[in-house]
């Protein structure tokens, strides 16, 4: 499995697990692990984007 695949993959299962559990997925949020999933940001960027969203308790 290529690493893109297995990113998607990842997504994929995060956001549905979300959903099935009751919580709701942000757009931007969707956005930004898509980008991830994609490789256009790397791990690093994917958890500044989610630091500055969230906060540090994220």
């Amino acid at each position: 499995m290529d690493d893109k695949k297995a990113r998607s993959d990842a997504v994929r299962f995060a956001v549905a697990n979300t959903e099935i559990e009751g919580g709701q997925v942000l757009p931007e949020t969707e956005s930004a692990l898509d980008e991830w999933a994609h490789g256009e940001i790397d791990d690093d960027e994917l958890m500044e984007q989610t630091l500055k969203k969230f906060g540090a308790g994220a």
